[in-house]
């Protein structure tokens, strides 16, 4: 007789308290390698010192939107000092949409005409000045923002005191971004800090399984045993959602053969089912 599976069941199989390897840009599960403390010290840096526009780019699947939600929540836990938004879709076409889409972001009651949205933004923006308050704008996939709104970007980077920007703006996209920028050289020479995140090196893939695993509750050592680590970072070279994709369904197939943790077998399974490439060593 065929053993009845329930749908998330390897989280109780396995002896945890929820699921290690979800998608969602969770800053409980959030893990930085080196490289990710530098992007995210850059990116605090830059608007702590009100520099204006700061750049971070990586491909697909790399990290940034769990960074930008990492930020959005260190930077609200201060009020007093931030006013904090994050636009994840700055994907409206014109001037105009974007302005009611960054006015109503922050609470302001919009206007249909883009002047007006302006003239009362930039109100806003010295209201806070004057309390103190950094006002800071996150927007994830930049790389999706028109044309006409890069010169958006460009207007709102202007606004400023005699010595200080009135609004920080922090631009998370995918390398394709740069093209953009090529075609705007005046805005490309506003980005005051710059940074890139990679994919990860198989030993931090190896550190990013285990915190998610001990996050969750789970013994990492049992249901990834060595053998398996390998593999897995041969089959996602390193790009953290592609790592938390595979991973999930590894642990899904070693709990349908009931075992007690994953062998290499439910890694090249998942890996196939997945339609991931191992490659090199496996």
């Amino acid at each position: 007789m065929a053993t009845t599976l329930a749908p998330s069941g390897y989280v109780k199989h396995f002896g945890m308290q929820r699921m290690p390897f979800d998608t969602a840009p969770n800053p409980d599960f959030a893990f930085a390698t080196r490289a990710h403390e530098i992007a995210l010290l850059r990116m605090q840096d830059s608007v702590e010192q009100r520099m204006g526009l700061a750049l971070l780019k990586g491909d697909i699947g790399t990290g940034k939107s769990t960074l930008a939600h990492l930020l959005t929540q260190v930077w609200a836990e201060e009020p007093a000092r931030y006013r904090t938004v994050l636009i994840d879709d700055p994907s409206a076409y014109t001037p105009a949409q974007f302005m009611r889409l960054l006015v109503g972001a922050f609470g302001l009651e919009a206007s249909r005409y883009v002047q007006v949205n302006k003239d009362l933004f930039r109100g806003f923006l010295l209201d806070e000045y004057e309390a103190g308050r950094t006002v800071v704008v996150l927007l994830d996939e930049a790389q999706t923002i028109s044309a006409p709104n890069m010169g958006t970007l460009l207007y709102l980077s202007n606004l400023q005191t005699a010595t200080t920007k009135l609004i920080q703006i922090a631009l998370l996209a995918l390398p394709n971004f740069d093209r953009k920028l090529s075609y705007q050289p005046a805005l490309s020479s506003r980005i005051a800090t710059r940074g890139t995140l990679d994919p990860l090196i198989a030993s931090d893939t190896v550190d990013m399984m285990r915190h998610r695993v001990t996050v969750a509750g789970g013994d990492f050592d049992q249901l990834f045993p060595a053998e398996t680590h390998r593999p897995i970072w041969a089959a996602t070279q390193g790009i953290p959602r592609k790592i938390c994709v595979l991973c999930h369904n590894v642990l899904f197939n070693a709990y349908a053969r009931s075992l007690p943790g994953a062998d290499v077998d439910a890694v090249l399974q998942a890996a196939k089912d997945c339609e991931f490439e191992v490659k090199g060593d496996k």
